[in-house]
């Protein structure tokens, strides 16, 4: 009788679980659906900007931006990571990523970091980044990434 039991509560707990793998798997597909729809619009856009880019540069306009600089002896790379440990893989996949072509780099590289995670692996490296910019949500308002891209236009145009 008891063993009789077991097994319908066995049975029960089995059959909620494919209930909730099931809606697991609704929510997943409709997070893939969404990310398609973006990296197909991110396509178009890259698109467009390189046909845009290589108009102005094809037009003789004169502009630090479009000038061709002399090979520099110092990089600087922007480490952009997620805030939050939810990313499944990317934080540490970047990570490696980054850390390999910093140490490959033949020349003498500072780090900016974006995200919380990749300033941590970076300050757990030994390397202290350049620059942090940290504590955004999941999609950023052009408001909070400006600094980050006034910064870097500052430095480029300082030749640092």
């Amino acid at each position: 009788m008891k063993e009789q039991q077991q097994l319908k509560h066995r049975i029960k707990a089995i059959e909620n679980t494919r209930t909730i793998t099931g809606a697991m798997q609704m929510v997943a597909s409709s997070k893939l659906k969404k990310a398609q729809t973006m990296l197909e619009n991110a396509a178009l856009y890259q698109d467009k900007l390189g046909a845009l880019l290589g108009r102005l540069a094809q037009s003789g306009l004169e502009h630090p931006y479009l000038q061709q600089r002399r090979q520099g002896k110092r990089v600087a790379y922007v480490v952009i990571g997620a805030t939050s440990g939810l990313s499944g893989p990317y934080n540490g996949n970047l990570n490696r990523f980054a850390r390999q072509v910093v140490e490959n780099s033949p020349l003498s590289c500072e780090v900016w970091t974006v995200g919380s995670r990749p300033r941590d692996f970076f300050l757990q490296m030994g390397q202290l980044p350049v620059r942090e910019f940290a504590g955004f949500k999941d999609v950023p308002s052009h408001a909070e990434t400006l600094p980050i891209s006034q910064a870097l236009a500052a430095d480029f145009s300082a030749g640092r």
